[in-house]
């Protein structure tokens, strides 16, 4: 099984993440205060398990998911569930959502 692969946070473009979607694991506090302003869907790891959340969303399993949290802690704990689950494109965006800002992405604040 392979592990979870990892995208610089400076990478993330529209249309880089045309092909992707960006899952935000973080808490809904955290969303609420502040977000990446690019496409993605908020499922909060700590309100249910993510496996379940993105079957939910019908994503498949082949589908290139990015995850992000706060600094990639969350994120990394995500993406080993979800490659354990059979999910075979899972990306941890570096450094979180610290890196993106730190690198200059959009952050829409709540």
């Amino acid at each position: 099984m392979a592990a979870h692969k990892t995208i610089r946070a400076s990478d993330l473009t529209p249309e880089s993440c045309k092909s992707a979607t960006i899952l935000d694991v973080r808490t809904n506090k955290e969303h609420a205060d502040a977000c990446l302003d690019l496409p993605h869907i908020h499922i909060p790891m700590d309100e249910s398990h993510p496996e379940s959340l993105v079957h939910d969303h019908g994503l498949a399993k082949d589908a290139k998911l990015y995850i992000l949290c706060l600094a990639g802690k969350r994120a990394v704990a995500v993406a080993s569930q979800l490659t354990k689950a059979g999910y075979t494109d899972v990306h941890v965006i570096e450094g979180g959502l610290m890196g993106c800002q730190a690198c200059g992405q959009t952050i829409k604040k709540g």
